[in-house]
């Protein structure tokens, strides 16, 4: 009996094989139900992580490694305007809406001051207390 169902098993991965992916990823879900170990549905992610997912930060700082950083004189909004370009020529998606402003300055008397920056056209927020990747950030640190 065990090597009939050998032999099936074989006949089916070359059936498969001529077949494409497509094909073996639907065995390969058939044979985690055959067994009782799927618990969730497949499903294709067309943009971006679940929510929750482990390795949001870590690839959020694969991708980003290697942005453009401006030093000198250079207006914030135009150091914006470069990082689109930057997040467009690498299929990422910058969210303006999402992202916070915090001052450091070494006179902590000037930490508290509102900046009006803008990006794609949506003025960023201003926080005290941002929090990144998890982290709060505090302008006193």
């Amino acid at each position: 009996m065990e090597e009939v169902v050998k032999e099936h098993r074989a006949a089916e991965c070359d059936r498969i094989d001529d077949q494409g992916p497509d094909t073996e990823a639907a065995a390969g879900q058939s044979e985690l139900e055959d067994q009782g170990l799927l618990t969730s549905r497949w499903g294709r992610l067309k943009n971006g992580l679940s929510q929750g997912s482990v390795l949001a930060p870590l690839l959020f700082n694969i991708y980003t490694i290697d942005q453009p950083t401006m030093e000198g004189t250079y207006k914030l909004s135009k150091v914006l305007n470069e990082l689109t370009s930057y997040y467009k020529a690498n299929h990422l998606h910058a969210n303006p809406s999402k992202t916070q402003v915090i001052v450091f300055h070494l006179g902590n008397h000037q930490a508290k001051r509102h900046l009006q920056v803008t990006w794609s056209g949506i003025a960023l927020e201003n926080c005290e207390y941002p929090v990144y990747l998890g982290t709060t950030i505090d302008h006193s640190l």
